[in-house]
This record gives structure tokens, sequence and C-alpha cells, in this order.
């Protein structure tokens, strides 16, 4: 009986994971219909509308309120309380290392892609053709903030540290999966390429016992990338 009840516990926060993690896109993907005029809404044209200015108030409010609840949820099932103690000379090497690390994967699996025919993977392509008329606050909220809190906490904290609580090196393997596949994934070279940068993360949380250092591997790796596809 307990384990049902456990079952149906953690499908029910999977499912309110799933519904709050999307909300922001949601925002702004209503945003755009918004400016390009509901009425003349044809296929993906919308997702061209630019976002600058004050139409980007309501997208960056949202996406700090959702990662506000994240956090909040974090600490309420006991994943991590979000604290500055976790500042040392240790985990800011951790940090380093892991940044390192993604960049490496990520040029690696690049420069493997453009072989294959590919300028970029999938996912790059599409953030790019989506944020290219957008406000760099924006971006930088939603890409560089949003996306390693929310993501880490998800993959990392709820499915490591919680999941697979007893055993996490087979909790890396499937979150790193999951997060692969998330990531609009059209070939293997994709799916290896970001399966990999989640073990990066997995291996940081596992290794430290902290979310933080998760977070700022992937918030450097993640500013990086807009750096390239929007700043230069």
């Amino acid at each position: 009986m307990q384990i049902i009840k456990k079952f149906f516990k953690e499908f029910f926060i999977i499912i309110l994971i799933t519904i709050i993690y999307l909300i922001p896109s949601t925002v702004e993907t209503i945003t755009r219909m918004s400016i390009f005029g509901f009425k003349n809404v044809e296929g993906g044209n919308f997702l061209k509308a630019p976002l600058v200015g004050s139409n980007t108030i309501i997208p960056i409010i949202t996406s700090i309120i959702v990662i506000l609840i994240f956090m909040c949820f974090s600490k309420k099932i006991k994943i991590q309380d979000f604290e500055l103690k976790f500042i040392n000379k240790k985990n800011i090497i951790y940090i380093l290392v892991g940044f390192i690390s993604m960049r490496i994967i990520a040029y690696a699996g690049t420069a493997i892609l453009k072989i294959q025919g590919m300028e970029n993977s999938m996912n790059d392509a599409m953030l790019t053709g989506l944020y290219k008329n957008t406000s760099w606050y924006l971006i930088i909220v939603t890409i560089v903030i949003f996306a390693p809190i929310v993501e880490e906490i998800i993959f990392r904290g709820y499915i490591i540290g919680r999941l697979f609580e007893n055993k996490q090196i087979l909790g890396i393997v499937v979150s790193s999966l999951i997060f692969g596949s998330i990531h609009t994934i059209t070939n293997i070279t994709s799916l290896i390429m970001y399966f990999l940068l989640g073990v990066v993360a997995g291996i940081l949380y596992y290794k430290t016992k902290r979310l933080e250092v998760s977070i700022g591997a992937h918030l450097l790796n993640n500013l990086a990338a807009v750096i390239v596809m929007f700043f230069i």
C-alpha cells in the first residue's frame, strides 16, 4: 500500500513539475501571438514576432516567479536549501571544471554535427530563430538564469536526489537521458552531446551534494552559448 501511495505521489509531483516548467514558454508564446495578432496567426509565423521593451515584462516576471516556485519546492521536499555557504574554493573549482568540460563537449558535438552537414544542433538553431528578435535581457533571464536553475532542480535535484536517492549513479544516467531527449534531438550525435552535458552536471551534484554547483556550471555554459549565438 505504501509503495502504491508513494508512486502516485511522485507521479502527481512529476505532472505538476512539468506543467509549472512549461508556464514561461507558454506565456512567451501567447505574448508573441498577441503581438502578431490572434486573427492573423498562421502556422508558426507568430513565433517570429519580436519580444522587446514592454512586451518582455510579463514573460520576465513569469520566469522569475516560476524560478522562486521551484526553489521553494526544492526546499519543501528537502532537495536543497539554497544558501551562500556553498561558496568555497572546492565548489568554485568544481564549477569551473564543469563549465570547461561542458564547453568541450558542446564544441566537439557541434564540430561533429558540422561534419554531418548541420551548422548547429536543432536545439541551438531553434533558440537562435526564436530569440533573434528578442531583447537581450529576456534572453539572459530565459536561457542563462531560468533554464539552469529550474532544469538543475528537476533533473539533478529531483531525479537524482529524490527519485534515485539510493542509486544516484543510475539516477545520473536516467536524468541525463531525459535531459538529452528534451533538447530537440534529431540524431544520435545531438543526443550524446546533451546526454554528456547532463552527465557532467549530474557528477557535479553527486560529488558536492550542492545544486548550486551544477547550476553554476550550467549557467556559465549557457552564458557562453548565448554570447556566441546572439552577441558575436
